[in-house]
């Protein structure tokens, strides 16, 4: 955010939340010096803040002074940190959105529109969602497609409600208030195909003073693709069948008459890729199995594919007989 000390950021991270483990993070702001000074130590420190992952989770809503070294109260600045539960949709979808005939607000030049997308929350904040590239000198852009998950863009709820703004590009941080839209991903998936969903870009105070006004623009939504990212558990879930040929290199000089028989299985509580041996005396899935199955050990999948036996054996394993011994045949 150039020239701005009241910025609202609009990048969005995910963070893996565990009620039983303390997850210490630390927030810090810096000025830039520009682009090529992202990260440097040519950044003027503004100030940090610490708190945990849990107390963000409990209030939703964290708001803390920052501090300079030494414990110094970096004036009255402050940092707001807003979080929000993921849930298991993992879908998102990808919007192209243009312009038309937006209002001029530059004197010597035309306007330098960008787009911002906010979430209207059940408590009635806003949540900025999105913000789009500037587009220099051109009342009718077209901004660059751009992705957006569910979560973030509606709560998958498609009826939730969406305000767009239009500004104008302002190197000194005041944006000139171009219009403004409502509208909800459900009215958004119209745009389909050869379909194109429009809106009026309104502003309040021309409606109110102008009789003879109509709008500061139309905004147009090209395009809408919708994308599901499906998980492990999706898979599963599903259906499917997983075959697979698990081989384990024996150490050098030692034939299978010098290893007592085992077989390779995922024993009851443990994870795939442990490398460890039950109490029976056989020996785990090897690590990197887990890997290549894809199979996150926390969560949902976990408690999934918990108490489950993976038929894998290794070369030189022998077989139980049902009546608990080993059987004499080894696989090759």
């Amino acid at each position: 955010m150039k020239s701005n000390l009241n910025p609202v950021f609009s990048k969005i991270f995910m963070v893996d939340y565990y009620f039983e483990e303390v997850q210490k993070l630390r927030f810090e702001v810096y000025d830039s010096h520009g682009h090529a000074s992202i990260g440097t130590h040519d950044d003027d420190f503004l100030g940090g803040m610490e708190c945990t992952v849990g107390q963000i989770v409990a209030q939703k809503r964290v708001t803390k002074p920052l501090f300079l070294k030494y414990g110094k109260y970096a004036g009255k600045s402050t940092i707001t940190v807003l979080s929000e539960e993921i849930s298991g949709n993992n879908g998102y979808v990808e919007l192209a959105f243009r312009a038309k005939k937006l209002d001029d607000k530059d004197l010597f030049s035309k306007s330098d529109p960008f787009l911002e997308i906010y979430r209207i929350n059940d408590d009635r904040s806003e949540q900025l969602v999105y913000r789009t590239e500037v587009v220099k000198n051109n009342l009718s852009p077209v901004w660059e497609p751009f992705k957006v998950s569910l979560n973030s863009l509606c709560s998958c709820e498609d009826k939730r409600r969406l305000r767009c703004v239009v500004w104008d590009y302002d190197t000194r941080g005041k944006h000139d208030f171009i219009g403004e839209f409502f509208t909800t991903f459900e009215e958004m998936q119209k745009a389909t195909g050869a379909n194109k969903v429009q809106w009026d870009c309104m502003n309040p105070k021309y409606k109110i003073k102008k009789r003879n006004y109509k709008n500061s623009g139309v905004v147009i939504l090209l395009d809408l693709k919708i994308h599901r990212v499906y998980s492990f558990l999706d898979y599963i879930m599903g259906g499917c069948q997983i075959h697979f040929t698990v081989s384990r290199v024996a150490p050098a000089g030692a034939g299978p008459e010098s290893r007592p028989p085992r077989a390779v299985q995922r024993s009851q509580g443990e994870g795939l890729g442990s490398g460890s041996r039950n109490g029976q005396g056989a020996e785990s899935c090897p690590a990197p199995l887990g890997k290549v199955l894809g199979v996150s050990e926390s969560g949902s999948e976990r408690k999934a594919l918990r108490g489950t036996s993976v038929p894998g054996l290794s070369h030189g394993a022998r077989l139980r007989c049902d009546a608990g011994t080993w059987c004499r045949q080894r696989l090759c």
